[in-house]
């Protein structure tokens, strides 16, 4: 919710859909348009959505999917950062008032395993953030969360649970936890 409207994603007829509730009002109403929408092959879902200082951020799979509207209303597809998560999956955003970050697990991408998130302050240009990619095994990323100082993600490192944390959303600090006794390999699944 941001400005008293709030905005729900999914799908509708195996196509990424937005729907928005207007201020005040208890109705809820599709926004996203098919022209956008069908710009992506095969079925496909939006699985995440944020609002932060540039406006929304809807995030989705498979394709991967990602949408942006200023307003909540007006939906566009986001280009560049698309071809840096293909073969991603588990998609998820988070925003505070430094930007925007997109969490993805890249184990099926043939990049080793590795965990991505990438930062964007306004929407319109992304960058991988490599700093948190300090993990001495096979990390993946499988939700974030954030407030309004710090942004959090979880998944797991090496076979432990994990979580990264940073405050800025660029310099990130890798926290390995203890797996619980009697388990060989752990994972977070929810961060909020």
């Amino acid at each position: 919710a941001a400005g008293g409207a709030q905005i729900a994603v999914g799908s509708a007829d195996g196509y990424p859909a937005v729907w928005r509730q207007a201020p005040g009002s208890t109705s809820w109403a599709l926004v996203s348009s098919l022209s956008v929408a069908s710009g992506f092959p095969g079925l496909s879902a939006l699985t995440s959505v944020t609002h932060g200082p540039a406006g929304w951020l809807a995030v989705g799979e498979p394709g991967p999917v990602v949408l942006t509207s200023a307003d909540g209303t007006t939906w566009q597809r986001e280009g560049q950062i698309t071809s840096d998560l293909s073969a991603a999956s588990e998609l998820a955003t988070a925003a505070n008032t430094s930007g925007y970050v997109i969490a993805a697990d890249m184990t099926g991408s043939g990049d080793g395993g590795t965990a991505g998130l990438w930062w964007s302050r306004d929407l319109t240009s992304w960058t991988r953030e490599a700093s948190m990619n300090d993990t001495d095994g096979a990390g993946q990323v499988l939700a974030i969360g954030a407030d309004a100082h710090e942004f959090m993600a979880v998944g797991s490192d090496g076979g432990h649970p994990a979580v990264w944390t940073t405050t800025d959303a660029q310099d990130w600090t890798t926290i390995k936890l203890g797996l619980p006794p009697g388990s060989i390999a752990t994972v977070i699944q929810s961060a909020d």
